[in-house]
């Protein structure tokens, strides 16, 4: 069990060393590259949504698998490893025994909020993210602000979760989850600005384009598959009329205000459930 452990906490922290490098590496890259030209047909802009499906969709779970996935079982490892012997072989909230870490309970940890869970939260990057401010570490530090807001005060972030009354210390376990969701935010964006930037843009886009079109297979999941050919259906109908439209400065102004002002909020609703832990 004890080289079990150790195999799992090195190939995690490598995951998050690989996450750490990617964010920073793309850390200055803008949020959305500069527009193509204008697609002529309808199978034009057929090829460019699905070109943004898999884009988004492709940074969601490089980024979920390295740090949702790896990054969550290392926080675990971590965590088990500070709480004393008192925490030991008891229950978390995901009914994960602490002080140890399986091959089958990280696949199955990694499969369902390292890879479903950020798919489907890059489909949602995918409508806000023209109104993100550049460049992608803030782009993503606010994004993944919002997620920790949202979705994160449900669990794992939550003043209810069993897990608070485990682990120990508390300080370090909120940090580290805030501090994961973070991380997130930001290798999500500079992924999805790196393979936005590549992606159809030049002759050969190698590793770019083949991982984008390959995370298409994730679509056999009918909750990214009808969000997703919405959204293509949306663009075909369009024409390219509402990307137009989204372009126009005064639009642009309000979108950056009303995502600051959501940045904001969504930093109080974490200082509240972090002082409510506490």
């Amino acid at each position: 069990m004890r080289s079990e452990n150790l195999i799992l906490s090195v190939v995690c922290a490598a995951g998050v060393g690989v996450a750490v490098t990617t964010a920073w590496r793309g850390r200055k890259l803008p949020v959305v590259s500069a527009p193509m030209k204008a697609p002529q047909t309808a199978g034009e802009d057929a090829q460019d949504a699905v070109r943004s499906v898999s884009t988004v969709l492709a940074a969601g779970l490089v980024a979920g698998f390295l740090v949702a996935g790896l990054g969550g079982r290392l926080l675990m490892r971590i965590l088990g490893a500070t709480s004393g012997d008192r925490a030991q072989g008891r229950l978390t909230e995901a009914d994960e025994v602490v002080g140890e870490i399986t091959f089958g309970g990280s696949l199955g940890f990694v499969v369902f909020v390292g890879l479903l869970l950020p798919a489907g939260t890059s489909l949602i990057y995918l409508v806000v993210r023209r109104f993100l401010p550049d460049p992608a570490w803030i782009g993503g530090v606010i994004f993944g602000l919002l997620l920790l807001a949202t979705f994160g005060v449900d669990d794992p972030l939550s003043s209810d979760n069993v897990d608070f009354r485990i682990l120990t210390p508390l300080p370090l376990a909120v940090t580290l989850v805030v501090v994961t969701a973070l991380l997130f935010g930001t290798t999500f964006a500079a992924l999805a600005a790196r393979l936005d930037s590549t992606m159809g843009r030049i002759a050969d886009p190698g590793w770019a384009n083949k991982i984008g079109y390959v995370s298409l297979v994730a679509l056999v999941v009918p909750f990214f598959l009808i969000p997703a050919i919405v959204y293509v259906a949306i663009r075909v109908i369009d024409r390219g009329r509402i990307g137009v439209l989204l372009e126009q400065r005064p639009i642009q102004l309000a979108g950056h205000a009303l995502m600051s002002v959501a940045a904001i909020a969504a930093a109080l609703i974490v200082l509240r459930t972090t002082v409510e832990i506490l």
